[in-house]
């Protein structure tokens, strides 16, 4: 047998509050229609604030995931005619451990003098390559390397396709790599760990 109070709760006149309307049932009928209709709406609408809850999270996670990755920035050297001069390339320290730990694939690449350059690994354990696709021994090119404050620590001769910078005794810190091949400047920031 049912409870006695929802027996007495059917037979007499029901009351059912939805926003801002009362609605007087006089029937079990009524009552279980726009209760049922009162909990779909509920329930649509918590369906609706679960969805909304996991979009903004979603948006969350792949905004902060492309500020992780999003680490290299650009700036142009331009002479007082307008030509570009020279480019360098700013890396932060601040990429992820899965970045971090996958150093011998991470290489950055740049046409100099209608050749591809190419320098790698960045952030640096000890050696640094520079690589020139396509290098004739006909090519004039020379690199250094210097501190931030502009200290000269090495200068040395690109003389074929693959030039390996030994930086194995520098201490950890940053530094910039001029490269000139056939007379065309661009400047690197490099991270040494």
């Amino acid at each position: 047998m049912k409870e006695p109070w929802r027996l007495l709760l059917f037979y007499s006149i029901l009351f059912v509050k939805s926003k801002n309307s009362v609605y007087i049932c006089d029937t079990i009928q009524e009552y279980i229609a726009i209760y049922s209709d009162y909990t779909q709406r509920l329930s649509l609408m918590t369906k609706t604030l679960r969805c909304m809850k996991h979009l903004i999270l979603t948006v969350i996670l792949v905004c902060i995931t492309l500020q992780t990755n999003a680490q290299q920035s650009l700036s142009y050297a331009y002479d007082a005619a307008g030509n570009r001069i020279g480019r360098t390339i700013v890396l932060e320290t601040r990429a992820s451990k899965a970045l971090q730990n996958k150093t011998d694939s991470i290489f950055f690449h740049e046409m100099l003098a209608e050749k591809q350059l190419k320098i790698y690994p960045n952030p640096v354990l000890s050696e640094l390559t520079l690589s020139i696709t396509g290098y004739q021994s006909s090519m004039s090119g020379e690199f250094s390397i210097l501190t931030l404050g502009g200290a000269l620590l090495k200068k040395g001769k690109i003389q074929s396709e693959k030039t390996i910078i030994n930086m194995g005794s520098y201490q950890s810190g940053t530094y910039i790599l001029n490269i000139q091949l056939n007379g065309q400047p661009t400047s690197w920031k490099i991270i040494k760990q």
